[in-house]
């Protein structure tokens, strides 16, 4: 669920988070924050799954053998971006991870008003880890890709996040999305104090060495 949280100058606030824990694992997928954009149908176009081995959690997924390229998500939840503001999107982005040569991908883009603050959907690719597990739930395996995206909001406004899948080079692979967050970063005088800083214990370190 979004919350509004006060922005300080000298350090991130994470103003939106979501990792789907408050959603029903159901197929499909029913959301509080999200809406499946209308592509793709059946079995798995939409789902939200309990995981075996990726810390128990929940997260959003699509399969390649029932969803159409470009099925996803879209973002229902009021984000709202104040003007000219720099903010980071970040999410996990996984794949099954059960054979290590395969791969799943997707788009991501962040949009107020149709309009996209980075250039366009951004192309992302999952690759499985070949770690088969010991157990069936452990075979419905995830990896963990991060990605980090910074971005200017612009005039401000309410923000999209428009996230889906566009293919795979396995009739049977998965895409999933969790853990997506858009935070505000320090202003650039505050980070060339945190540079500062560090650069200070660096030298006192090697002194000590």
């Amino acid at each position: 669920m979004a919350s509004s949280v006060a922005v300080g100058t000298a350090s991130a606030a994470t103003i939106f988070f979501e990792d789907f824990e408050s959603d029903p694992a159901a197929d499909p997928a029913v959301m509080a924050n999200w809406v499946h954009n209308g592509n793709g149908s059946g079995s798995n176009a939409s789902r939200l799954f309990d995981t075996g081995n990726y810390g128990g959690t929940r997260l959003w997924i699509a399969s390649s053998a029932n969803a159409a390229a470009g099925t996803g998500i879209d973002s229902t939840a009021t984000i709202e971006l104040d003007p000219s503001t720099t903010y980071e999107f970040s999410a996990a982005l996984v794949t099954e991870t059960f054979s290590g040569n395969r791969t799943a991908t997707g788009t991501y883009d962040l949009l107020i008003e149709g309009a996209s603050l980075i250039g366009g959907p951004q192309s992302f690719v999952a690759r499985g880890d070949d770690a088969d597990g010991a157990t069936p739930n452990d075979s419905n395996s995830y990896e963990d890709q991060l990605t980090t995206q910074y971005f200017d909001s612009g005039v401000g406004g309410n923000l999209t996040i428009s996230i889906a899948f566009s293919g795979t080079d396995s009739s049977s692979a998965f895409v999933g999305i969790d853990n997506v967050s858009i935070s505000t970063i320090p202003e650039p005088s505050a980070l060339l104090l945190l540079g500062a800083a560090l650069t200070g214990v660096v030298v006192v370190v090697r002194r000590r060495v």
